[in-house]
């Protein structure tokens, strides 16, 4: 395998900066599309990142990372994991409403675990077609920046209304973005 010199190096960590600002996203997966480069030297670009501050440690491919599985499979192993320790979550908060009798809560919960699948099914299901979806208010950073105050301050309807209503409406927004580029496509 040949390395980068250090001067690809370079360029690649600028535009790396420069894709982490206008999107204001860092994770493997963007790299990887964005520059065309492999999944593990997205890694490893997102690892410099990390480590020059430009983001701050990120969820992403910690998975593939720790069982030394920076592949396509070790992305997919992540990503899954993710939507798992986020339903866990709401299923946890759903056995909670239920048990104390209360709907509303329930009917929060439910809402907003709908809208946190869709949001990545259908940015999943965009790029499995082709096309990019990194748009929307309420991404998964986002999300747990809502739940997990709502949960410190026992506000969890507030911050289950505010993810059922934002999270399904982020998922809309992908939708329509996908419908954009899908109606452009066929004009061309």
């Amino acid at each position: 395998m040949v390395e980068p010199d250090e001067n690809e190096d370079e360029g690649l960590i600028e535009q790396a900066v420069s894709i982490v600002r206008s999107t204001q996203r860092a994770s493997a997966p963007l790299l990887q599309r964005r520059l065309r480069i492999g999944y593990p030297r997205a890694a490893r670009l997102l690892d410099q990142l990390e480590e020059m501050g430009v983001v701050g440690p990120s969820l992403d491919g910690t998975m593939a990372r720790l069982r030394g599985e920076s592949s396509d499979f070790g992305a997919f192993v992540d990503s899954v994991s993710d939507r798992y320790l986020e339903l866990i979550i709401y299923s946890g908060l759903l056995y909670h409403f239920l048990v104390r009798g209360e709907p509303l809560g329930g009917m929060l919960t439910f809402g907003a675990a709908a809208g946190s699948v869709l949001v990545s099914y259908v940015k999943a299901r965009a790029e499995g077609l082709g096309y990019e979806a990194e748009v929307g208010l309420l991404t998964r950073a986002e999300r747990y920046l809502v739940l997990a105050p709502s949960l410190i301050f026992n506000q969890l309807n507030i911050g289950l209304g505010i993810l059922a209503v934002f999270a399904n409406i982020t998922a809309l927004q992908r939708i329509w973005h996908v419908r954009k580029h899908a109606h452009a496509k066929m004009k061309k």
